[in-house]
């Protein structure tokens, strides 16, 4: 078989899920879905691939689970957490150019919090592989958070701390930041800001990157599109640098 899927129903339980065997490029990847008594919903998301890029023999596996909670956790200022998640990767390396071209076109909900998993699966996969390829003895680990503002939310934050070791020591902390006002279902302003910063210990460079995608302002008939970005980059190696732009 190329694939396996199972799916329960029942008024306790609900879960989908998939396994894929993708022998010809030495990969296997899936994806489950889990929610139990509409007390906390689970997702996760593993890859395996047992040839390297060059061909050699080896392995990399990167692997993503997520927890959200229907009824979020009150912090503190009505600020609530709302899911709890983690990245791991073992000979995987960060493609930060790929990610910071993925902004715009939403790349980073397939890392942060992904949904319809099963449905959404070859995208999912995609977008990880491209973001995170194999690359030997490189180690990747990420903690993520699920905060909005306001029950009913009128923001939602959802933040990830990438961190790969061990030569070279870089940091990737990125987001998708999402405001819906006065509610979701009947938004005037829908905006939505994906953003990534990263720090590279070697290269002694600081950036940072977001984006305005798939957001509008207006009603009805009266919707317009708003986008921008901001770019900041900040060098303190050998040499000093710095540039800022904003549209």
């Amino acid at each position: 078989p190329t694939g396996i899927g199972v799916s329960l129903d029942t008024p306790t339980v609900k879960a989908a899920g998939v396994v894929i065997f993708d022998r010809d490029n030495h990969r296997y990847f899936g994806g489950i879905e889990l929610s139990v008594l509409k007390k906390f919903d689970l997702t996760a998301v593993g890859v395996l691939t047992t040839r390297m890029p060059d061909g050699s023999e080896g392995y990399a596996i990167l692997f993503i689970i997520s927890f959200s909670f229907p009824n979020p956790i009150h912090i503190a200022y009505n600020f609530w957490l709302a899911g709890l998640g983690g990245l791991l990767g073992l000979n995987r390396s960060m493609e930060v150019d790929r990610m910071r071209s993925g902004l715009q076109a939403g790349s980073l909900d397939s890392i942060l919090f992904p949904k319809d998993i099963v449905r959404r699966l070859d995208t999912i996969v995609t977008d990880l592989e491209q973001c995170f390829p194999p690359h030997r003895d490189q180690f990747l680990i990420g903690p993520m958070a699920l905060i909005q503002w306001s029950t009913p939310p009128l923001i939602r934050a959802k933040v990830g701390l990438i961190i790969e070791f061990a030569n070279p020591v870089r940091l990737a902390l990125l987001g998708v930041l999402r405001a819906t006002l006065p509610t979701e279902e009947k938004a005037v302003l829908d905006l939505k800001v994906a953003f990534l910063g990263t720090i590279d210990v070697e290269k002694g460079l600081l950036a940072f990157d977001a984006s305005i995608y798939d957001s509008f302002i207006g009603y009805g008939d009266w919707k317009f599109t708003l986008d921008g970005d901001i770019a900041l980059r900040i060098s303190w190696g050998r040499q000093k640098d710095f540039v800022n732009t904003v549209g």
